[in-house]
């Protein structure tokens, strides 16, 4: 019997933090890849959600969205983040 490709895989490289260092260190605050990586590093969030993220989901200082894969009713709303002090400077378009 044959394995699958994902048994046969190490998966995913784990950054290390001198890597983090490194890429806050080349993309600095205010570009679009830092606030991507500090979107998906702080709120642990899918891919799929992070993508869909934006202005419109801050909410009294929170940042307050439905997960893509959420099984609450439509209406409901999913996890809420105290939104930190930094995430205003993140955005490039600020």
């Amino acid at each position: 019997m044959r394995q699958s490709a994902a048994s046969e895989s190490d998966g995913f490289h784990t950054w290390t933090i001198d890597e983090v260092r490194q890429f806050e260190a080349h993309h600095p605050i205010g570009t679009t890849p830092r606030l991507a990586f500090a979107l998906l590093l702080y709120t642990g969030q899918r891919r799929s959600d992070v993508v869909h993220l934006g202005r419109q989901h801050l909410r009294e200082g929170r940042l307050t969205y439905a997960n893509a894969m959420a099984s609450a009713p439509a209406g409901n709303v999913g996890p809420c983040f105290r939104t930190l002090p930094w995430l205003g400077r993140l955005d490039p378009r600020s």
